[in-house]
């Protein structure tokens, strides 16, 4: 998902598939370690790579 309204509309939209269905808890990573060093263009596509040391 690209940004966080787009959480809501698939919660929206399962809901409405599953009326049973209950979000109780919600959990947003915004980075994660595949990507860190990768440059993104505006589409979120990789355009290159920035070298990091995690140390």
């Amino acid at each position: 998902m690209h940004d966080l309204g787009d959480i809501q509309r698939r919660e929206t939209a399962l809901c409405a598939r599953l009326p049973t269905l209950t979000v109780t808890d919600r959990i947003v990573g915004l980075h994660t370690a595949k990507r860190m060093g990768h440059l993104l263009d505006e589409q979120g596509r990789r355009i290159g790579v920035q070298p990091i040391s995690p140390w």
